[in-house]
């Protein structure tokens, strides 16, 4: 399916250029990273044409609405040392460039041929990066566990709490990113980071550029023990909520 050697043939996908915009956000790659960035939104865009993996085409578009807003976070948390678990990761987002930056990322994608990919292109790339085709309510089963979950544009608020909570340590930090600020999730996810053990610690919220698109980083952290039992049956924490 790939061909790597077809490197970023648009200018927006040369290193040069992605590293600039990063800039713009005060996050610093080197040039092998920046082209690593590159080879990994031509790869996506070239399985696009086979399975529907986005539906932003544009190479302008992809390196601000993929890769900037996916490496955004690092702005805010320190993520040195944590091993991290992005849960329905799609195209690889924002798994494959936190792993090109050097973080140790899982990757964690229920549908298997998204998975399939996701996993070929981290071979095709050089990086290490684990891939697993479950839903997180079938990971936490096995008892693993990661000090940081990140979600992007996944499901409620209320939901991600759920889904995250049997995933992480103690102390552990849920990452989640949303659009605009949702203020009418936040009711129902303060009342289920009440049964699951996660307390809100912050909220960021920014544009990718100016003027550009509102997003919003919620930063909640493992703070007790579950009063409920977890994970429930895959799907339930969508089509149940706790509250």
């Amino acid at each position: 399916m790939f061909h790597v050697k077809r490197l970023h043939p648009h200018p927006a996908l040369q290193p040069d250029a992605i590293a600039a915009v990063l800039a713009t956000k005060g996050i610093t790659v080197t040039n092998q990273q920046a082209e690593l960035l590159g080879m990994h939104l031509t790869l996506v865009l070239e399985a696009n044409q086979v399975i529907n993996l986005t539906r932003i085409t544009e190479p302008e578009d992809v390196v601000r609405l993929h890769v900037l807003d996916s490496l955004l976070p690092v702005v805010f948390e320190s993520l040195e040392g944590a091993r991290i678990i992005d849960v329905g990761s799609g195209a690889g987002f924002p798994g494959m460039p936190l792993a090109i930056l050097g973080y140790d990322v899982t990757c964690c994608e229920a549908r298997k041929k998204k998975a399939a990919v996701i996993d070929r292109m981290a071979q095709a790339l050089g990086l290490h990066v684990d891939v697993v085709a479950q839903r997180a309510e079938e990971l936490a089963l096995d008892g693993s566990r990661w000090d940081v979950v990140v979600v992007r544009a996944v499901s409620s608020l209320g939901s991600l709490l759920e889904l995250a909570a049997p995933l992480l340590t103690t102390s552990g930090r849920l990452l989640a990113m949303k659009g605009l600020r949702p203020a009418a999730e936040e009711d129902a996810a303060s009342k289920v980071g009440a049964l699951v053990g996660l307390r809100l610690r912050e909220v960021h919220e920014y544009r990718l550029g100016e003027g550009r698109e509102a997003r919003t980083l919620y930063v909640f952290e493992k703070s007790g023990t579950p009063r409920v039992a977890l994970p429930r049956r895959p799907g339930l924490a969508q089509t149940q909520p706790l509250a």
